[in-house]
C-alpha cells in the first residue's frame, strides 16, 4: 500500500441503528478507493474480495458496519472471502466478539489473516468457532499467514474452490 493512509480513503460512519447494506455508490467495488471505519481500513477488489486492515481496538459498531459491508459483497457475489490484515489490530472486547451473532446468515467461505500475533490468533479462532456454532453455512474455513503473498495464494485457490461448487 504505496500511499499515506488518509490518502483515497473514503470516509463512512452508519448510525449505530443501521443494519442495511451499504448504499452502493458509497461503496467502492472496483478498489478505487477504499473506505474507513473507524481506524479500520476496507476496500473490495474486483473478484468480490473483501480486504479489511484492523487498526486498534474493534468496537461493536466497527464490526455492525464491517458486517454491512459483507452483506453488500454477498449480494453481488454470493459469496464473501475475506483478506484480514491483523498486523496493527488491538483489543478486541467481549462485546464486539458477540457481534458474531449478526453475521451468521452469511455465505461466508474463506477467511484468510496475515500479521496475527498469537494472541490475535486465539481471538480470532474464538470468534469463529462461536460463528461456526450458529452459522447456517459452515463452509467457512479460516488460514493463517505471515504475510500478505501466502494469503492472497489461498484465498485464489479457495474462490476458484467457491466457484466451482456454485
Amino acid at each position: 500500500m504505496g500511499q499515506p493512509a488518509s490518502e483515497g480513503i473514503m470516509r463512512h460512519s452508519a448510525p449505530r441503528w443501521a443494519s442495511r447494506s451499504p448504499e452502493p455508490s458509497r461503496l467502492v467495488v472496483r478498489g478505487a478507493q477504499k473506505a474507513a471505519i473507524g481506524q479500520h481500513v476496507l476496500w473490495v477488489e474486483p473478484s468480490g474480495l473483501l480486504c479489511l486492515t484492523l487498526r486498534g481496538a474493534v468496537s461493536p459498531d466497527e464490526v455492525e458496519q464491517i458486517i454491512a459491508y459483507d452483506r453488500f459483497v454477498a449480494a453481488q457475489y454470493g459469496h464473501v472471502l475475506t483478506l484480514l490484515d491483523v498486523s496493527e489490530m488491538g483489543d478486541v472486547p467481549v462485546s464486539t466478539r458477540k457481534m458474531v451473532r449478526l453475521a451468521t446468515d452469511l455465505p461466508l467461505r474463506g477467511i484468510a489473516v496475515h500479521g496475527a500475533s498469537f494472541q490475535a490468533r486465539l481471538i480470532i479462532r474464538m470468534v469463529l468457532m462461536a460463528y461456526q456454532l450458529f452459522a447456517e453455512d459452515r463452509d467457512n474455513p479460516l488460514a493463517f499467514f505471515a504475510g500478505e503473498g501466502g494469503a492472497r495464494s489461498w484465498l485464489q485457490v479457495r474462490h476458484a474452490r467457491v466457484v466451482r461448487a456454485a
